[in-house]
C-alpha cells in the first residue's frame, strides 16, 4: 500500500516491531506481520514455513520498496511499515500529485515485484528442480510470491494497486472516478469470490468478500451526486478507504492520495 499524506506531527515511537533503514527508507516490520505470515503458510513442516515467512518477507519489501523509489523520484519522502496482514508506504510531498504521477506511484509497486520474479523463472528454468526438493519449493514460493502476488494485485479491485490504475483511468472528478471505481470493484470482487470458492481457495474468497464489503462501506460514506451525504458519511466530503498490503497466498497493496486533474 501506497498512502501520499499532508505533513503532521511525528507519531510516537512506542510501536513494537524492527526498525531499521532500506536503502535511506525508515522502515518497521510488526511481529504481527510474521506471526499472521506464518500462519497463512503453515503446512506442519518448520523449514517449509521459514521459507515461506523468509519469501514473504522479502515479497513485501520489495513491494513496497517500489512504492518508496518512485515516491523519491517524485520528490517525496517515504516509510515502510509490515503490520497485520500487510504493509504501508506512508509518502509526503507539499505538492498532490497529478494523475500520471499517481499512476507511476501505482504501478511501481507491481512491477519492482515482478522485477523480482524474473530471475526466479530463470533460476526454475536452469535448475530444473523437482516441486517436492527444498530447492523447488524454494523457487516455487518465490515466483508465487513475486509474480502470483504482482498478478492479482493488477486485478481492477479498489484497493488492489489495479483497483487505483482503474480509477485513475475513468472520466471525471477524483471523487467520481472513485466512486465509480469502488462500484466496478464490487462487482469483480463478486465474480472473483464466487469463482475462488468454486476453485477451493477459502481464504482468497474471503479477502474478495473484505474488499467488496470496504467498496460498499466506501460508496455509503461518499457524498452522493446530489451533494448530501449518505448514512456513515461526512457532509460535503468523502472518508477514504484505508487498507493494508493484503496477504494471502497472495499480497495486495492500496493509497490515497490528492490527485488533481491532469
Amino acid at each position: 500500500m501506497n498512502e501520499l499524506e499532508s505533513p503532521r506531527p511525528v507519531r510516537p515511537q512506542g510501536q513494537p516491531g524492527l526498525r531499521f533503514n532500506l536503502f535511506g527508507f525508515p522502515t518497521r516490520i510488526e511481529p504481527s506481520f510474521l506471526l499472521i505470515v506464518a500462519l497463512i503458510g503453515f503446512d506442519g513442516t518448520a523449514s517449509h514455513v521459514a521459507i515461506w515467512v523468509a519469501l514473504a518477507l522479502v515479497s513485501v519489501l520489495g513491494h513496497e520498496l517500489g512504492h518508496a523509489l518512485a515516491a523519491r523520484r517524485l520528490g517525496a519522502s517515504a516509510a515502510i511499515t509490515l503490520a497485520g496482514l500487510g504493509g504501508l508506504t506512508a509518502s509526503r510531498r507539499a505538492d498532490p500529485l497529478r494523475r500520471g504521477e499517481s499512476a507511476f506511484l501505482t504501478a511501481a509497486g507491481p512491477a519492482a515485484g515482478i522485477l523480482l520474479g524474473l530471475p526466479v523463472l530463470w533460476a526454475a528454468h536452469a535448475t530444473g528442480w523437482e516441486g517436492w526438493t527444498t530447492g523447488g519449493y524454494v523457487l516455487r514460493t518465490a515466483a508465487f510470491t513475486t509474480l502470483g502476488w504482482s498478478a492479482l494485485n493488477l486485478l481492477p479491485i479498489l484497493p488492489l494497486d489495479g483497483g487505483h490504475l482503474l480509477e485513475l483511468a475513468l472520466p471525471g472528478t477524483p471523487a467520481v472516478r472513485h466512486r465509480m471505481a469502488a462500484q466496478v470493484s464490487i462487482g469483480i470482487a463478486a465474480v472473483a469470490g464466487v469463482l475462488a470458492y468454486r476453485a477451493g481457495f477459502a481464504f482468497s474468497a474471503v479477502l474478495a468478500l473484505m474488499f467488496g464489503a470496504q467498496n460498499l462501506a466506501l460508496l455509503r460514506a461518499q457524498p452522493t451526486p446530489g451533494g448530501g451525504a449518505t448514512p456513515g458519511g461526512e457532509p460535503g466530503g468523502s472518508q477514504p478507504l484505508k487498507s493494508s498490503t493484503v496477504v494471502q497466498s497472495s499480497a495486495s497493496d492500496s493509497w490515497r492520495s490528492p490527485d488533481p486533474e491532469g
